[in-house]
């Protein structure tokens, strides 16, 4: 949101959708509550309303009590604001404010010049008490303290006693430009090359790691076949080797029988060379004698 457009909410807000009535004196002053308190009954006089729009939007570091017609054009003008002459055929725009300085012991008034709720052309301000007076009253708006007044007919219009138009200072326009780069042919050349040459690191690494991943595929297989002979004379080994079984004489002394079941009767691995056979069988048939 702009600081104008702040400028405007703040008063038009005040006005039509908080509670805010019309006093002069140590009264006027209670509308700053609203920064804390948006529910508050607060009082304002038409220049501290305009005061209070100016500090909420960040035209002034703070609450501006001292403002009053008398020295409010010197402080919108030291905030940005452009002061020019009124007439009746003054063109005017939403946040322009609208000035009776009034000379001393002469009445002075100011006023917010905007569009809102569907209207146009609209003054929002402060303007006397439910009493019809500037001093005294509940706190707060009994109705009509504050508001909302078609410039055209207003009475300061109508009787032409405006002085000064007020308007805020322009605000730089976001930017919506982007910045573009414009390439040269050498420009455009040298990022050719480097693509290029990217492409063809790219492609030598490819052809390197293909040939390592060839390379241990052949390694792997070579690794394969030496396991599986080395598989084979194990197994070799293992068939070589006579059958080992544990059994138990009368004495229940452990016995190793080789090549034999429970009863002695298995044969012997074909394995075992001839002589070897014969051998083990005649200590198994002595054994069998000797048990006798």
């Amino acid at each position: 949101m702009s600081r104008k457009q702040a400028f405007i909410d703040g008063i038009v807000n005040a006005v039509a959708n908080f509670n805010v009535g019309y006093s002069q004196g140590a009264a006027r002053s209670t509308i700053a509550a609203l920064a804390s308190s948006p529910s508050r009954a607060v009082d304002a006089d038409c220049s501290s309303l305009i005061a209070f729009g100016l500090w909420r939007a960040g035209y002034t570091g703070s609450f501006r009590a001292d403002a009053w017609t008398g020295n409010l054009r010197g402080i919108m003008t030291a905030a940005g604001f452009t002061a020019r002459r009124w007439s009746r055929g003054t063109a005017l725009h939403a946040g322009d404010v609208l000035l009776l300085e009034g000379a001393t012991g002469k009445r002075g008034h100011v006023a917010l010049y905007a569009d809102a709720a569907g209207r146009t052309s609209q003054l929002f301000e402060a303007w006397l008490n439910e009493l019809g007076g500037t001093i005294g009253g509940a706190p707060g708006d009994q109705g009509d303290e504050t508001r909302m007044r078609p410039y055209v007919s207003h009475p300061d219009t109508v009787a032409g006693r405006w002085e000064w138009v007020l308007t805020p200072p322009a605000e730089a326009a976001a930017s919506t430009t982007t910045a573009q780069e414009d390439f040269t042919v050498a420009e455009a050349e040298r990022v050719i090359a480097h693509v290029t040459a990217v492409d063809g690191t790219v492609k030598a690494t490819s052809q390197t790691v293909h040939a390592e991943v060839l390379a241990l595929r052949e390694q792997v297989s070579a690794l394969a076949a030496t396991v599986k002979a080395l598989t084979a004379n194990v197994n070799k080994v293992v068939d070589a080797l006579p059958e080992l079984k544990i059994g138990a004489d009368s004495a229940n002394k452990t016995k190793v029988r080789i090549g034999a079941s429970s009863d002695g009767t298995a044969p012997l691995p074909a394995t075992l060379a001839p002589e070897e056979r014969a051998a083990i069988a005649a200590g198994i048939t002595a054994e069998k004698e000797g048990a006798r």
